[in-house]
């Protein structure tokens, strides 16, 4: 039986792993225990929730516990290496293209080899809603100026396409009287034309 905990009584970080991925609620830097607690309560039903974080350490533990032991070399590890091929290291290097090529056949995000798209992000409301759009993707990063179209490589703008968030509007009543339901609603984070791909 998967452990539970009172909302009343939950960390902020069994509250966070929660409303994460049951609830699609994501907490802001420096929001109090209490708003978090009411921001679950108000979102889920039952004042109990999974403690998900007892359950990843009780998963990591057994992982651990019944892993296989390594296995034995039939000579010393030096030994090995000095008679591997050469050829070996040119075989390891073409991996990644080949993972690659299966992730695309496979409809997973487009490489370096499509053309780059001319896209304009709108300036949002608040202290920074008009400075540049930091987007990542496999550790190299861009920022893409807001209020102007810019020329940005597909990879990145597939990022901005995937970066969304939910948010949540009160339930009315036909007659106008708000209600305890929320309704989710996916947006973009920053919202952003596509205006096609160019050329390079």
């Amino acid at each position: 039986m998967s452990a539970t905990v009172k909302i009343a009584e939950a960390t902020m970080p069994q509250l966070r792993k929660f409303a994460g991925g049951h609830l699609g609620i994501t907490f802001e830097f420096g929001v109090t225990l209490a708003k978090a607690r009411a921001a679950v309560m108000a979102a889920h039903e039952g004042d109990v929730i999974p403690d998900l974080v007892a359950a990843q350490q009780t998963i990591a533990s057994e992982a651990h516990h019944t892993s296989a032991p390594p296995a034995e070399l039939d000579e010393a590890p030096e030994a090995k290496l000095s008679a591997a091929p050469a050829t070996s290291i040119t075989a390891a290097k073409s991996t990644p293209v080949k993972r690659r090529q299966k992730k695309k056949a496979a409809g997973e995000a487009p490489g370096d080899d499509e053309p780059p798209h001319m896209i304009h992000i709108m300036e949002q409301e608040g202290t920074s809603g008009a400075d540049p759009v930091a987007v990542s993707v496999n550790g190299k990063a861009m920022l893409i100026p807001r209020g102007s179209p810019q020329k940005v490589p597909w990879k990145y703008v597939h990022v901005l396409h995937n970066a969304v968030e939910v948010r949540y509007t009160q339930a009315r009543s036909e007659s106008g009287e708000t209600l305890s339901e929320l309704i989710p609603r996916n947006v973009l984070s920053y919202p952003f034309q596509d205006l096609g791909s160019v050329a390079a």
